[in-house]
């Protein structure tokens, strides 16, 4: 299945290539694997800096067709990101990604030179109508998410969000309202994406009271969104008990699972993501994972040498 290109507004013949510039693994895997059920390819950036650089690297080669832009990821946000890659003037149609879709927030996106938006949760049959503002597709895809795909994004979601209310409790403690913010905005996204509605709202209530870097959030509201959280990974985590590999407990406390990481912290390298699954099992390890999740490496090795020294 490939996609025949509509000319957009450089005329340049699509390549097959989007990039998703996306910090969320569920919204990465659900948009990589519905794009290449009708040929194209994905190649994600994790925050907008990562997309800047690999639009600069593309400048002299080959450019993508299309770019997806998430609104709120770390390192760089996507209103920044747009700005600096449309200063490239590569002509690559931008469509914002956010679960912020009203009217006043499109008409920034519109501003800033964002040629359309896309709404978080979205269902295939939205990515394909997007998309077919700029691209005429030779043959359908199906428009509903199969039962595979879900089982990923299931898995995805119990493995990124099992800690997910202590990281935000903790942030919260620590005064990073910033990361708070952003860490249920992105669980909002997660749950309205699987249909747990009820989880969607007490992450949305979160966010909303962590506005403008202003912390007017609750006990009450904490409790709402620990216990709805509780109970979608108490219903998903017996879904995904014959998929999900269990991990050897010995790497945790035999330093070898610190062995691996420091390097990586130390060479800024976002393969130390893949150990957030392993971390988890630490008491304790909820700062060293916001770091890492958020790309501040320095502060991931910190972090790191401080939970070191506190098991030691």
């Amino acid at each position: 299945m490939i996609f025949e290109t509509v000319k957009n507004m450089n005329e340049k013949p699509f390549v097959g290539e989007v990039l998703l510039c996306e910090d969320n693994p569920m919204m990465q895997e659900l948009v990589t694997e519905q794009l290449s059920r009708v040929g194209i390819k994905t190649v994600i950036a994790e925050n907008g800096l990562v997309g800047v650089e690999t639009v600069r690297e593309r400048v002299r080669g080959e450019m993508f067709g299309l770019i997806f832009m998430d609104i709120n990821m770390p390192v760089m946000d996507g209103i920044e990101a747009t700005k600096k890659i449309l200063e490239m003037n590569t002509g690559v149609p931008i469509i914002a990604l956010t679960a912020d879709i009203s009217e006043k927030e499109q008409q920034l996106y519109s501003k800033i030179g964002m040629v359309a938006s896309l709404g978080k949760p979205f269902r295939p049959k939205d990515l394909l109508v997007c998309l077919e503002k700029y691209y005429k597709p030779i043959m359908a895809q199906e428009e509903e998410i199969t039962d595979e795909l879900r089982t990923k994004l299931i898995e995805i979601f119990v493995r990124i969000n099992s800690n997910k209310f202590t990281e935000i409790s903790e942030a919260l403690q620590n005064g990073d309202i910033k990361t708070a913010h952003r860490m249920a905005h992105t669980l909002r996204s997660n749950a309205g994406q699987l249909e747990k509605t009820e989880l969607e709202k007490a992450a949305e209530q979160i966010e909303q009271l962590l506005k403008n870097s202003e912390n007017h959030v609750a006990p009450e509201h904490l409790e709402t969104l620990e216990k709805e959280l509780n109970a979608a990974l108490s219903e998903f985590e017996p879904l995904i008990q014959n998929t999900v590999p269990e991990e050897p407990s010995d790497i945790v406390f035999s330093g070898e699972l610190f062995e691996k990481l420091e390097p990586l912290l130390n060479e800024n390298n976002p393969e130390c993501l893949d150990y957030v699954r392993v971390i988890r099992l630490i008491p304790g390890s909820g700062e060293l994972i916001r770091h890492i999740e958020n790309f501040d490496f320095h502060d991931a090795s910190v972090a790191l040498a401080k939970l070191k020294e506190r098991l030691s």
